[in-house]
């Protein structure tokens, strides 16, 4: 659903926001916005317009990254029992190896494994997984999600090249919370 949004907005770059705000214009009217094209991302945000737009997109982006979470969340039985397996045997050896851990580092290194290893892949490349074939913006899509998709996994915060997603960093704090659980699931497997 979300791949297949060819009007979806979820672009959170204010430079880019501003860039294709400035493009609408000038198609609209016909002529050469007064406005300079190349800006900085303060100067960007300066412009009430761009900031609707980027509240817009992240928005959008915010309900398109719950929609992969959700499925994520109701895919922990799809997971191979294999994966499972390694993910519990991992987690039980990180525990005897580091006592002091806690149960959120310790998964924050077991959601790394299914999530690069069974997740990331079809999120970026969804037409390798016969999941659907992805047009360019479908590819944007999943870029921008995948990118936020990994540090709700492995616990970062928003921060240096990031820069842009900075607004979203409460709701990215959730997402991490709410993945946990997921992890904890998988890990609960029946030895063989």
């Amino acid at each position: 659903e979300v791949l297949q949004d060819k009007t979806l907005s979820i672009k959170t770059d204010p430079v880019d926001i501003y860039k294709c705000w400035v493009n609408q214009m000038e198609s609209q009217t016909g002529q050469r916005s007064q406005l300079p094209y190349e800006v900085t991302m303060d100067q960007a945000l300066t412009h009430p317009e761009v900031e609707r737009r980027l509240d817009i997109s992240i928005h959008n982006l915010r309900a398109a990254i719950d929609k992969f979470l959700n499925a994520i969340f109701s895919s922990v039985d799809k997971i191979p029992y294999g994966m499972r397996y390694t993910a519990k045997v991992l987690k039980s050896s990180l525990r005897e190896r580091f006592p002091g851990a806690t149960e959120e580092e310790l998964l924050k290194v077991v959601g790394n494994l299914l999530y690069y290893r069974c997740m990331n892949p079809a999120v970026v490349a969804p037409d390798g997984f016969d999941i659907m074939d992805v047009t360019v913006g479908g590819s944007l899509h999943t870029d921008s999600i995948a990118k936020l998709l990994q540090l709700a996994v492995s616990g970062k915060t928003l921060e240096g090249e990031n820069a842009q997603f900075r607004t979203m960093a409460d709701y990215l704090f959730q997402s991490q919370q709410r993945i946990r659980p997921f992890f904890r699931a998988a890990c609960n497997v029946p030895e063989v």
